[in-house]
């Protein structure tokens, strides 16, 4: 209590007043401009906030369990909701009230399961279905879940809400969810989601979404050569990163990525990283899965990337992708890249309408097998490979059709082995070889294709 018979206050940036309006700073986020006597404020300062007569606020700050007791300075407190919970108080110490900030870091209860719905049920904990913790829980829960956890997600629609250091944030654009251990996302179950639910991702979409007002508009072109644009609108809140991992393996199941203005999801991760998709869809990014790190290795099974307009698939350093029975349909860029020393897999993918490549450099290993590349064009080749000192590069059992733009193009010294292919009226040359390159083509079938098959 102060000399004039005030008590002074503290006043965190989660505090309204009674009749809800926000006591926040700077003083243009508020319609409060005088504090508890009255008194007008000074600018950009809020009534109340930290008016402590000029003695020092002291915070401690600490992480609990959702559930136990946490006792401090003779108070015990048991939170209610996983979060953040922040207590205000003043200690007597030495004859003077010392102000106190608690903010205490709620987490749901170790487990190696926990179960997600739009809105929280039950006790909120995560243990079950009739106790799923809410889509704000689960973004607070995820940085914080062992290595092996799996959380099983119902259908709905998600946006982060905290930035990457894990704090809350008035600028969108920061917002992303953030994996630090090895986890598991398995998505499509029910928004009503009972024990022994299974999952239908076709009827009961799980979408992770960096389009915060759900207002996106992608809105497909073609330029002066008639080769598809995408134009993008109403993604200035959007988030930039979605996924931003620091984890050795991270695996999505029966999930939907999409309205990332930079990345679906990277790995910042300072050495090797895995990352599986599984039955998932990709689209309305700038890059969809970004995986920088050397020797990552990326495993995509019977999944769709769509409105991408950099890169599907970008692992510059990478040592291994893996792509199997997956669609690839109106993107832009980079269908996938790789310019380090590895592999990279196509097996049972379709191609299709898309104004982007397949770069393979620095003796990355490509395969393709079982697959259809259909109506595609860009400026250069639809797979492009500089790869001198690999043996061969294997294109089997794949069928080329109706495409624009060059199909095959490879520097000197590289070999190149296509088997049991069909190339059917496509319009520009099947397969540009420079000089010193080997080429070895059997059982292939050439129909209507414009221009000669080599040159």
């Amino acid at each position: 209590t102060n000399e004039e018979g005030y008590r002074s206050t503290i006043a965190l940036r989660v505090d309204t007043l009674p009749d809800g309006t926000s006591i926040r700073f700077p003083l243009s986020e508020t319609t409060v401009d005088t504090d508890q006597r009255g008194v007008s404020r000074d600018d950009m300062t809020c009534a109340g906030a930290f008016e402590l007569l000029g003695i020092d606020t002291v915070f401690v700050r600490d992480t609990i369990v959702l559930g136990e007791t946490y006792a401090f300075n003779d108070k015990n407190i048991t939170p209610e909701k996983i979060g953040w919970l922040q207590d205000t108080m003043l200690v007597k110490k030495d004859n003077k009230e010392i102000p106190y900030v608690l903010q205490l870091c709620v987490i749901p209860k170790k487990s190696s399961y926990y179960y997600v719905k739009k809105v929280a049920e039950g006790n909120g904990s995560g243990s079950s279905w009739k106790n799923a913790m809410s889509g704000d829980d689960f973004a607070f829960t995820l940085p914080f879940a062992n290595s092996g956890t799996k959380f099983y997600v119902a259908e709905g629609v998600y946006n982060p809400i905290y930035d990457a250091s894990g704090e809350e944030s008035d600028d969108p654009t920061s917002l992303c969810y953030r994996i630090k251990n090895n986890i598991t996302i398995y998505g499509g179950y029910p928004a009503d989601a009972k024990i022994g639910a299974t999952a239908d991702p076709e009827n009961h979409p799980t979408i992770f979404s960096g389009d915060h007002k759900r207002d996106d508009k992608v809105v497909k072109g073609v330029d002066e050569n008639g080769r598809l644009t995408i134009t993008y609108s109403n993604r200035e809140d959007n988030s930039k990163q979605l996924f931003v991992s620091k984890a050795s393996v991270v695996r999505l199941y029966n999930v939907d990525i999409e309205g990332a203005t930079s990345y679906g999801i990277s790995n910042v991760r300072n050495g090797n990283a895995n990352f599986e998709a599984d039955n998932s869809n990709f689209r309305n990014c700038d890059y969809a899965v970004y995986y920088p790190n050397k020797d990552a290795v990326v495993f995509i099974n019977k999944s769709k990337f769509e409105n991408i307009s950099s890169g599907c698939l970008f692992t510059p350093n990478g040592w291994n992708t893996n792509v199997t029975s997956t669609v690839f349909s109106g993107n832009t860029g980079y269908i996938a890249y790789s310019a380090s020393e590895g592999m990279m897999s196509f097996d049972s993918v379709t191609v299709t309408g898309n104004n982007a490549q397949i770069y393979s450099s620095n003796n990355v290993e490509l395969k393709i097998s079982n697959s259809e590349f259909i109506n595609n064009d860009n400026s250069g080749s639809l797979i492009y490979m500089v790869n001198k000192d690999r043996e061969t590069t294997p294109i089997t059992n794949s069928l080329f059709k109706e495409n624009k733009n060059q199909i095959f193009e490879f520097n000197a010294n590289t070999s190149l082995t296509i088997d049991s292919c069909s190339f059917v009226g496509n319009t520009n040359r099947i397969l540009y070889a420079a000089s010193g390159s080997k080429t070895s083509i059997g059982r292939c079938v050439f129909e209507k294709n414009i221009l000669p098959a080599v040159g």
